[in-house]
């Protein structure tokens, strides 16, 4: 590395690392810098007789020139960078105020006893950004509705609550009202007629089920509320024999609403039916080997399903995937005991009969669920979705009904 400096005469020189000394040697560097060479060897020539140099004497601008020259090296050889002062760094961002807070996913319809929805609270800030923070819950009413911290609101009661949440020193209300279970066209649509797999001809086919209309669609509980059971030995564990033999008498009064009279057997493929024709059959099968009794064998096992069931069929069949046997819990047994009193799947996760939501719910059938079975139950088997108005019969007598080994015509997880 090299920089260049002035000398005090105002010429310029180079300073380095190959600069390794201010002085050169030689006479005529030597008189340069004011000093006399050694006396050479032998007589001077005769002629006039040199006076020796004076060194000049430096004036103060020299010895001026003489610091600024000692003094730049030092301050411009260092390094080949020249750098500039350091801008401050600019002040922090002020952080948005928040300027409201609100209570999202209130439901606008109100909340059936029964059901719970997760309110949720959002703080709006002054940019206009906003987003969910954790808020301190609480009911004016918890005998009527519980809400627990993280926001799940619990109908308990019919009427109406006040909700409040409180974050951030702000506070949002809501008021939500508690409606006793009662006619809902939606779930009724769901439950009965096949409304959620079938609500359009694509959603049906995706399925597995035949398109109709629900104009067209007929009615398929069962035509008693205390069918027989019969429990196939040898295809079901044990502890899974024992869960449905508890499950069957507390849930199917729930969807009947009357007391459970049937029978519920163990035994063999070849034990004959327990009460004429109104009889279910339990059997335990997998993808490789199916079940085999007459009234399951048309079932096709997958691996992905916990059971498969037909709708509302007189002699009908509930099989459960033997290589999945912890996924046979109450719920399941109840959902698939649902489909044989003549149910379909329905939209919300809280439903038992919900298809995707088991293992979830609570051991019960939710208010809508036995509303609107026990419903069913009080209307004809066979009866058309508009021969039907929820509460009464329709104004239109019904069709006749259909053959009692007439069914939903499908097999359903």
């Amino acid at each position: 590395m090299y920089c260049t400096v002035m000398s005090p005469s105002g010429r310029t020189g180079t300073r380095g690392k190959a600069a390794v000394s201010s002085v050169a040697s030689g006479p005529a560097h030597a008189e340069a810098a004011g000093v006399r060479s050694p006396r050479r060897d032998g007589p001077r020539p005769a002629g006039r007789r040199r006076r020796p140099a004076r060194p000049r004497r430096a004036g103060a601008g020299s010895r001026l020139a003489i610091a600024l020259a000692l003094a730049l090296p030092a301050a411009g050889c260092g390094d080949d960078v020249v750098r500039s002062p350091t801008a401050p760094d600019p002040p922090p961002a002020s952080a948005p105020v928040a300027r409201s807070l609100d209570i999202v996913n209130v439901p606008p319809d109100g909340l059936v006893v029964g059901y719970a929805v997760t309110l949720q609270a959002r703080l709006t800030y002054g940019d206009g950004g906003y987003r969910t923070v954790t808020a301190e819950w609480t009911s004016n009413a918890p005998a009527l509705a519980a809400v627990a911290a993280d926001g799940t609101l619990r109908a308990l009661a019919a009427g109406v609550v006040t909700i409040t949440a409180l974050a951030d020193g702000l506070s949002a209300t809501a008021t939500v009202e508690l409606r006793a279970p009662g006619p809902d066209e939606t779930f009724w649509r769901q439950f009965a007629f096949n409304d959620h797999d079938c609500r359009t001809r694509e959603a049906c086919g995706a399925a597995g089920h035949a398109y109709r209309d629900i104009a067209e669609r007929v009615l398929w509980r069962l035509p008693t509320p205390s069918p027989d059971f019969l429990l196939l030995e040898g295809t079901l564990d044990p502890e899974i024999v024992d869960r449905i033999r508890e499950t069957i008498p507390r849930a199917v009064p729930q969807l009947t609403g009357v007391p459970y009279t049937g029978r519920i057997e163990v035994g063999p493929r070849s034990t004959l039916p327990l009460a004429g024709d109104n009889w279910i059959t339990v059997e335990g099968g997998t993808p490789q080997r199916p079940p085999a009794s007459p009234a399951c064998r048309d079932i096709e096992m997958r691996s992905s399903e916990c059971g498969r069931a037909y709708i509302g069929r007189v002699r009908g069949c509930i099989a459960l995937n033997r290589n999945r046997p912890s996924c046979v819990t109450p719920s399941l047994v109840m959902h698939e005991i649902g489909h044989a009193l003549g149910f379909y799947h329905t939209s919300d996760p809280v439903d038992i009969m919900h298809p995707t939501g088991l293992g979830r719910q609570s051991a019960r059938f939710t208010p809508l669920e036995q509303h609107h079975g026990q419903f069913a139950y009080t209307q004809p088997r066979g009866a058309s979705y508009l021969d039907i108005a929820l509460g009464a019969f329709g104004p239109r007598p019904p069709r006749p009904g259909p053959s009692p080994f007439d069914h939903g015509g499908i097999a359903v997880d």
